[in-house]
């Protein structure tokens, strides 16, 4: 099995148990997504250093360079945007 479907695997299993969740323990696993964004924002910052030098070292396009270089700004802008989620309706079950 390759990366990629076994991600997706792994994907509709979380569906699964996140549809059971109540909305206050799907905000929790949202809010803690979100500190952990920051908390890791190092780490992350350092692993985007080198996709950048492996990006810029095979030729991508600035553009999409651009696209795919992160900051403390960006991370926090990720955070900010699971944060924003919570104070939205739970739309599971909804049609």
């Amino acid at each position: 099995m390759d990366y990629l479907t076994g991600l997706g695997i792994r994907a509709k299993k979380a569906s699964t148990l996140l549809n059971v969740l109540d909305q206050e323990r799907k905000n929790n696993i949202i809010e803690a997504c979100a500190k952990a964004l920051i908390e890791s924002s190092n780490d992350i910052l350092e692993a985007n250093r080198i996709d950048i030098d492996y990006a810029k070292k095979n030729g991508m396009k600035e553009s999409l360079i651009d696209r795919l270089m992160l900051s403390k700004d960006r991370i926090k802008a990720m955070a900010d945007g699971l944060i924003e989620l919570i104070a939205l309706p739970d739309p599971i079950g909804e049609v």
